[in-house]
């Protein structure tokens, strides 16, 4: 698939056709000052790619002359797509070449019949969600990026056991348990693609599943990847278990830090975050446009 080209504006091709060191030191470039530390090499790149289903002959890459200086890669899953990362050159910023991607990879979008494209972005970031805007994206809701340095034990509920079991087990319960689906990296589709080994945890009470985390080590600190409690328990006891997963995902591993990222904003996650000594860092928007 080629990308839509622009007259007058830099050459646009497929990230299928530019080598993959080149898109290392762009991206690098593109995210070197970006609110928290983004460092990409050729393996960690191309595992990004195979994790979350990022479709390089769909995805764009700007070029001026020989030289890349902006990418938009898009992930597809059915006919859902994901902007998985855009970013332009340090140096060539301001220069309308977001712009020039955004329309691209967007229009192979809608060439694929994508029902609809999200992305997430910093909340502080005000250009990017100028351009964002501008393009029919709208806020959906608030995610957020969390760090522990000295959790807080919660003893489970009443009645509540909590107990090992395989990643896969996990799948059946994210759909039922998450009214919405979650953060694209956090899905069960990346998950089972995770090149770490991952730990998961099912709360039970009465031979019923009340809720998961999924969790692994990153850096030799704690990662919390996913976690989700039934909706149909009360407010205050989803909560509760959704806390006594977590304290017992730290538990399990002891480390000096715990962190998470894209953790939905508002609601009993951040609540059961907070109750295990978790602190919110960075707040992102999460945006759709419907292409339908």
């Amino acid at each position: 698939m080629k990308c839509k080209m622009i007259q007058g504006s830099p050459r646009v091709l497929p990230a299928s056709e530019v080598d993959i060191h080149a898109l290392v030191e762009l991206f690098n470039d593109a995210f070197s000052r970006y609110y928290v530390e983004l460092k990409v090499t050729a393996e960690s790149l191309s595992t990004l790619v195979y994790r979350e289903d990022i479709d390089t002959a769909s995805s764009c890459v700007a070029l001026l002359g020989e030289l890349p200086v902006g990418v938009a890669f898009l992930a597809v899953r059915g006919q859902r797509g994901y902007i998985c990362g855009m970013g332009v050159r340090q140096d060539h910023q301001g220069k309308g070449i977001g712009d020039l991607l955004m329309r691209a990879v967007l229009h192979n979008a809608s060439t694929l019949n994508l029902r609809d494209v999200t992305l997430e972005v910093v909340d502080a970031n005000f250009r990017a969600i100028r351009l964002y805007r501008k393009f029919g994206f709208v806020r959906f809701r608030d995610v957020g990026v969390f760090l522990c340095e000295r959790n807080r034990s919660v003893a489970p509920p009443e009645g509540v056991r909590i107990g090992a079991v395989g990643v896969r087990s996990v799948a059946g319960l994210s759909r039922a348990f998450n009214e919405m689906l979650p953060a694209w990296q956090n899905q069960v589709e990346s998950i089972l693609k995770f090149p770490a080994r991952l730990g998961a945890l099912v709360a039970h009470a009465d031979g019923q599943a009340l809720g998961y985390v999924v969790y692994g080590m990153a850096g030799g600190n704690l990662m919390v990847v996913d976690f989700a409690a039934s909706g149909r328990l009360s407010p205050e006891r989803r909560r509760h278990a959704a806390s006594a997963l977590l304290d017992q995902a730290w538990q399990r591993v002891q480390p000096p830090k715990g962190r998470a990222f894209n953790i939905p904003l508002g609601g009993y996650q951040e609540q059961a975050m907070q109750d295990c000594g978790y602190e919110l860092t960075l707040r992102l928007q999460e945006m759709v446009l419907c292409l339908e």
